[in-house]
């Protein structure tokens, strides 16, 4: 399967469907033989509404917590808090067998700890946890990227197979996919580190992305040249 950077996602898509051979950073695609095209999802089809500390502080205001962080402190302690936990429990709790939910508060605690705000009542965390959850479990949280939609068709239009292989979180396939205007109906597979418990650039992760499209396409001696990969791992 070859992988190519999100950030040329327009470009690509756009020889793909216009050219015979396409050459990026490097390595020549020959666009006859691609038959099925796999995403990554946040930075490459999706994207934050508005920077995640912003969302963090407002969630802190909503739940009414003493002395919120700021935006500045929610930053730093973001940045750590996800670092360490993803060391500690990769693919969102995949590998550990703790559900996302429980995941995400653990992290959210470490950022608060991060913050210096290690004496919030449980009743005050709980709210904050859930607002903050709620929000990223929603459309209120994302965008579909400028003109993703536009390719995604295109490509569908010349029988191209689409699917999904993210490091991100279960729950972007099942819910936040769907509730963006049925998103989620453009892919034909999805391969979620958190369900393979391996995250990309691992072989792991892609050969499960491989077997789904094997099937989709209904070719077995389906070759991985046959797969484009864009996104930013």
């Amino acid at each position: 399967m070859t992988r190519l950077c999100s950030l040329t996602i327009i470009g690509i898509g756009l020889c793909l469907l216009f050219c015979h051979v396409v050459t990026v950073a490097g390595l020549s695609i020959d666009a006859k033989k691609i038959r099925a095209i796999s995403f990554d999802v946040t930075g490459t089809l999706l994207a934050t509404k508005e920077p995640v500390v912003k969302s963090y502080h407002d969630a802190a205001v909503w739940a009414k917590l003493p002395d919120p962080p700021s935006q500045d402190e929610l930053k730093k302690a973001f940045k750590i808090a996800f670092k360490e936990r993803s060391i500690e429990s990769p693919c969102f709790g995949g590998v550990e067998g703790i559900s996302g939910r429980e995941w995400w508060q653990t992290t959210i605690q470490s950022v608060l700890h991060h913050c210096g705000r290690d004496d919030y009542t449980k009743d005050a965390f709980d709210r904050y946890f859930r607002r903050v959850y709620q929000h990223f479990g929603s459309p209120a949280g994302y965008m579909v990227l400028e003109d993703a939609e536009s390719l995604l068709q295109s490509m569908e239009d010349v029988g191209l197979v689409l699917g999904i292989t993210s490091n991100t979180p279960i729950r972007h396939m099942e819910s936040v996919l769907p509730m963006l205007d049925s998103f989620h109906d453009k892919f034909s597979w999805f391969t979620c580190s958190q369900e393979v418990g391996f995250e990309k650039p691992s072989r792991e992760i892609f050969e499960d992305a491989f077997e789904k499209a094997k099937f989709w396409l209904g070719d077995e001696n389906l070759q991985p040249e046959s797969i484009l990969h864009i996104g930013d791992s």
